[in-house]
């Protein structure tokens, strides 16, 4: 008995002795340290005073768990210390037939450290889900199944919903090839057993998904977590490829047509021409960029005739009418003119355009 007293009374762990009420009987000099309470002013006094009163419930359940012959397993609760400070304890606790009566044996670990760890740790994840719900990418995570060679949709956040058109409870717990049947035509598939095999991050460039449902331009990241679970990163460059498209498309048209086509700043300084213009005029696009269009200018026409067709410029937003201009070679020629504006959200004049033919044939 003397040995099993003095294991108790070292023990990290509060061990205690209660009667079926809660009233303490026995408790080991660690409570000084776990609750900063004397084992003289515990023994006597009703345990579940010392218990948070949002938490009493969960002991009582403990306590008649035990006296019905249920084991009610690790209980975790708070205690109040010394001070008023909430203490995380988790407790294990037996029924031990006494001499008299029926007495309750309690093994009480602090738990406050890990509780406290794990309240960070909730925060943390807390933090990084708000990250990934807010991001303008989207993001998805993939569980590999059937040896890496396909993978279960298992997180999906609202950016994803936005740019595939489709509700997370939709798709998460589908296969992939199931949620996104095109995903085997992007080479996406490919991507995602490559970087679940061997772990290295690999950006997947910008590809055309489709399918009965979805038409989208995606630029993918993809990498894998110390878990196993492959992450994609995923950009929509629908507009930016339709942009890029219109683009080309103008950049056609400009240098297809035989009408003649340049593009000034404010300054009437010229940024762009196409060439046609260089065919009609005769200067080549590095000769003529940063000049103002008078260079053409022949001086067949007065200060009063550019007069007038500036105030309509600024006051209608375009002129029209036969000019006169000079070739690089000095040769004097007609051209019929169009003058037009390019303005902004604001509307701000930012580019004059302007489009003319040589009528002298």
């Amino acid at each position: 008995e003397a040995r099993y007293r003095m294991l108790a009374e070292n023990a990290n762990d509060v061990i205690s002795v209660h009667d079926i009420h809660g009233v303490c009987r026995f408790i080991t000099p660690s409570s000084i340290r776990v609750l900063g309470r004397s084992p003289e002013e515990i023994v006597g006094s009703n345990s579940f005073e010392r218990v948070h009163p949002d938490d009493r419930g969960c002991l009582m359940e403990m306590y008649g768990g035990l006296l019905a012959g249920d084991d009610p397993g690790p209980v975790e609760y708070r205690l109040m210390d010394a001070t008023g400070r909430a203490v995380w304890v988790e407790s294990t606790a037996s029924l031990v037939m006494g001499l008299a009566d029926t007495e309750i044996l309690v093994n009480t670990r602090d738990i406050t450290a890990r509780k406290q760890m794990e309240a960070e740790l909730h925060a943390r994840e807390s933090r990084y889900v708000e990250v990934v719900e807010n991001m303008s990418d989207g993001v998805a995570v993939y569980e590999p199944v059937a040896a890496g060679k396909d993978f279960i949709v298992r997180e999906y956040n609202r950016a994803g919903e936005r740019i595939c058109g489709v509700e997370r409870d939709k798709v998460v717990g589908l296969l992939v090839s199931e949620a996104f049947p095109g995903v085997r035509d992007t080479g996406l598939l490919d991507v995602f057993r490559r970087v679940s095999r061997e772990g290295e991050p690999v950006h997947h460039p910008a590809t055309l998904y489709r399918d009965g449902r979805l038409l989208v331009w995606l630029e993918n990241y993809v990498f894998r977590l110390p878990g196993g679970e492959v992450v994609a990163v995923f950009k929509d460059i629908t507009a930016t490829k339709q942009a890029q498209e219109r683009l080309r498309l103008a950049g056609s048209l400009f240098d297809g047509t035989s009408e003649a086509m340049l593009v000034t700043d404010q300054e009437s300084r010229i940024l762009l021409v196409n060439k046609a213009f260089c065919q009609i005029t005769g200067y080549s696009e590095a000769e003529i960029i940063g000049y103002n269009p008078s260079i053409l200018s022949s001086g067949h026409h007065g200060r009063a005739f550019y007069q007038t067709m500036w105030a309509a410029i600024q006051e209608q937003g375009g002129w029209r009418g036969e000019i006169w201009n000079r070739r690089k070679n000095g040769e004097i020629f007609p051209e019929l003119l169009t003058i037009g504006t390019i303005k902004d959200e604001g509307g701000r004049v930012t580019h004059y355009t302007a489009v003319f033919a040589d009528i002298s044939q």
